[in-house]
């Protein structure tokens, strides 16, 4: 199975806050289907989470870890603000 590594708080923000986009500087050619989502050892601060969404406590967030797995459905290559 194939992994993403994602940081704390985004990788939480996946399973618990609806986050369903991962913007990459890549481009995906491998992956439709189901991957891990792996909480990478570095984080960002919790105050980079949009207004309105609960703020978890950075320290007691998995880090290192798989956290759980998602669907990737569709991968769009570039998208432009309206």
């Amino acid at each position: 199975m194939r992994a993403l590594t994602v940081r704390q708080p985004w990788a939480w923000a996946i399973f618990h806050a609806g986050k369903d986009i991962e913007n990459r500087s890549w481009q995906n050619r491998h992956t439709i289907g189901t991957i891990a989502i792996h909480a990478s050892s570095n984080a960002d601060s919790v105050d980079a989470l949009p207004k309105g969404v609960p703020r978890p406590e950075l320290d007691v967030l998995t880090r290192g870890a798989i956290i759980g797995v998602v669907d990737v459905v569709r991968v769009i290559r570039d998208t432009r603000a309206a």
